[in-house]
């Protein structure tokens, strides 16, 4: 596994000329912005340029933000997140993950008919070539005609798949998102089969940053928080896993609405997407003992 560290919130206006000056000599393509006044890194933790980077930011008294529970202090806090960057061996080994499109779109939300409605707004850079998962705020999970039919002539246990309504450009904004000429065909990919109740040793939090238990987090909107790390591994205890019917996609227990929950699939429902070369990150599921 390799770990990257990620670095921004960082520009002149908020911590002055000099600051911007040392972190720029130390990392060159961190200046980011049309007038090169703010800051950004995205590199592998032992490059030494992170390194020098980190040093100079501890000289100046900069602390990492490191609570996301709470809001940024400005001026004397940076955003700082750790990404893992599993190899296709190490996945290998786990039995369930959490897909996580590289693509999302702004927003969705549930319609008075019970689909998502995909609303025209922002998303992320449009990408090299098609995806086949796109996401959206909160834990909605959008994909392609080919995800269905994966799941089909898998023969994938718990896919379940609802239609999406498009709000006026959303079609194109979903287009653009998962760079497919044919989003009318996407869909909404959900279960009727759910997980158990999260392991006690995940740090769960409500939308206000309020740090909540497994019971808690079934009538709300819910994260997990794992360190700094950008994408916590969600963790179970293995006689709650141990208990469930065989599955190949399920709901996690946690959250009110559909919107709220988190889609887990497993190690068969990833290896038929390795197979078909379907473009989307793989977040492992740990199992307490």
């Amino acid at each position: 596994m390799k770990l990257l560290v990620a670095i921004g919130s960082i520009s002149e206006p908020e911590n002055g000329q000099e600051l911007l000056g040392k972190l720029t000599r130390a990392y060159p393509a961190g200046a980011v912005g049309a007038t090169k006044k703010s800051f950004r890194m995205f590199l592998p933790f032992d490059d030494p340029q992170a390194r020098e980077v980190l040093e100079v930011l501890e000289h100046e008294g900069l602390r990492p933000w490191v609570d996301r529970s709470r809001k940024r202090r400005k001026g004397t806090e940076y955003s700082f997140q750790l990404h893992r960057e599993y190899e296709p061996s190490e996945l290998d080994h786990f039995g369930f993950f959490h897909p996580l499109p590289i693509s999302e779109i702004g927003e969705t939300y549930i319609s008075k008919t019970g689909l998502i409605e995909v609303v025209p707004q922002a998303y992320s850079a449009a990408p090299e070539r098609p995806l086949q998962f796109v996401g959206a705020f909160g834990h909605h999970l959008m994909c392609s005609l080919d995800v269905r039919e994966m799941c089909g002539h898998e023969r994938l246990i718990g896919a379940e798949f609802l239609p999406l309504e498009f709000k006026e450009a959303g079609a194109d904004a979903l287009r653009e998102a998962s760079a497919d000429s044919q989003p009318e065909s996407w869909w909404e990919i959900t279960s009727g089969r759910v997980m158990p109740a999260l392991s006690a040793s995940n740090d769960i939090f409500d939308y206000k940053g309020r740090s909540i238990d497994s019971e808690e987090a079934r009538g709300m909107f819910w994260y997990v928080l794992e360190e700094s790390y950008a994408h916590a591994e969600l963790r179970y205890d293995r006689a709650d896993i141990d208990s469930l019917p065989e599955f190949d996609v399920a709901l996690t227990l946690e959250g009110q609405k559909r919107e709220d929950k988190m889609i887990i699939v497993s190690q068969r429902f990833r290896q038929a997407c390795v197979a078909r070369g379907f473009d989307v990150k793989w977040i492992p599921v740990r199992i307490d003992d």
